[in-house]
């Protein structure tokens, strides 16, 4: 509970109040995803160091359990190792064939500089219409990076306009991709 009150608040844009309840919710239970969530309002915050030690707790924490898709993100979201990326997703994929593991695994693609495999795989991820966010963004970032900046632009609107908040670091990644799209309309 404390974990999603930090991520509300952090998509309102209040670290100051989510920092300390992520900081409880890991004290409690430490899962990879809130440690990476944790890290990433401290680099959004100035607090590099901190950030770099708490990315280092998420690493130390997935090698304790089956983290598959959360370590895959993470690889990918973070300037981590992309072959890990891609080979946590897959395993992923193997035990959780979902829109969700179709999505990790293009994403991570996109990450290792698959990028004709990472549009390939997220048609997969696509096929059902999920509404979410996070799966409008990575098909926007993989849009723009096969070329079809239209399609990008739209898709990226679209994860802007269903949840401007859905990942702090991630929507801030989301902005700068769009605007830049924005000024390279003909």
């Amino acid at each position: 509970a404390m974990a999603g009150l930090a991520r509300a608040l952090a998509a309102q844009g209040n670290m100051d109040a989510a920092i300390p309840l992520y900081q409880q919710s890991v004290a409690i239970q430490p899962r990879p995803e809130v440690l990476a969530a944790l890290g990433d309002l401290y680099a959004m915050t100035g607090r590099t160091d901190v950030a770099q030690a708490t990315y280092a707790k998420v690493r130390a924490v997935a090698s304790l359990g089956p983290t598959d898709r959360q370590m895959s993100l993470f690889e990918a979201n973070h300037d981590g190792d992309p072959a890990r990326a891609v080979a946590l997703a897959r395993a992923d994929l193997t035990k959780r064939h979902d829109v969700y593991a179709h999505d990790t695994l293009a994403w991570a693609l996109l990450a290792a500089g698959q990028v004709v495999e990472a549009d390939a795989e997220m048609i997969l991820a696509r096929a059902h219409d999920t509404q979410d966010a996070l799966i409008d963004y990575h098909a926007g970032m993989i849009a723009a990076a096969v070329g079809r900046d239209d399609d990008a632009r739209q898709l990226l609107s679209s994860a802007l306009a269903r949840n401007p908040g859905f990942d702090p670091l991630q929507a801030e990644r989301l902005t700068a991709a769009l605007a830049r799209l924005q000024e390279a309309r003909p």
